[in-house]
């Protein structure tokens, strides 16, 4: 499987997931961090177990996306 095709079965799986959740992708999004940004005011609440297990899938596309594009 090429780097090209993992990369948009990825994307297109997240897609789905988001949709699922009445939510979409971003079409522009600042990556940069903001600089009044203050982590110890967060008040985000903690993911439950599903959303840990769903996160640490992405995590591993992205390392597998990585290692074939090295």
């Amino acid at each position: 499987m090429s780097l090209e095709t993992y990369c948009k079965a990825a994307v297109k799986n997240v897609e789905q997931k988001l949709s699922q959740d009445g939510k979409r992708l971003p079409s522009k999004c600042d990556t940069r961090m903001k600089l009044a940004y203050r982590p110890e005011l967060d008040d985000t609440a903690e993911l439950k177990a599903e959303g840990v297990k769903y996160y640490q899938e992405l995590i591993g596309v992205l390392r597998w996306a990585v290692a074939l594009g090295s």
